[in-house]
């Protein structure tokens, strides 16, 4: 292997641990307490249900999950 590929592989490596791992970390954090404030928001709004169910169904269309 010359250096141009050992750099490569060490920019790879580096993005993965200081970018990605963190970046996965604080979605999940944040996803984990937007999902607190829905629910809490639900127990006061009944129409909030219907919001989160059109958004669900807009994810759907565009992601096809």
């Amino acid at each position: 292997m010359n250096t141009s590929q050992l750099m490569k592989m060490d920019i790879k490596t580096y993005v993965n641990r200081k970018i990605l791992w963190p970046a996965l970390g604080m979605w999940a954090f944040f996803s984990l307490i937007s999902n607190r404030l829905i629910i809490i928001h639900l127990q006061q709004n009944p129409n909030f249900t219907l919001i989160i169910n059109k958004l669900k169904f807009l994810v759907n269309l565009n992601y096809g999950q």
